[in-house]
């Protein structure tokens, strides 16, 4: 079966893509894969860890572009997105000054 060879994302053709995926497959070993389908019953007793940002933190990340065109405030140290102010919000915040 011959790949079509039209570019995808970056430029790359799909069986160039293929050929990649299949060399980075070929690399695991037989014990890395055993490992990984002994821990894959693991996946839903695992744990989150929420990273709590500091003010600095919030307004270096602001600084370097990493939150720009989001709308996102520091809550309790948690970065939260949020909704789009409605209209009768977006009234009060400008008459509010």
């Amino acid at each position: 079966m011959r790949l079509p060879q039209s570019k995808i994302q970056n430029g790359i053709t799909l069986t160039e893509l293929v050929s990649e995926l299949i060399a980075e497959v070929e690399q695991l070993s037989c014990e890395s894969i055993r490992a990984i389908a002994l821990h894959a019953n693991d996946i839903n007793t695992m744990s989150l860890v929420i990273t709590k940002w500091t003010i600095d933190e919030y307004h270096r990340m602001i600084e370097a572009g990493i939150l720009d065109n989001r709308r996102v405030e520091l809550l309790k140290g948690e970065i939260v997105d949020m909704p789009p102010e409605g209209e009768p919000h977006a009234y009060f915040s400008s008459e509010a000054g």
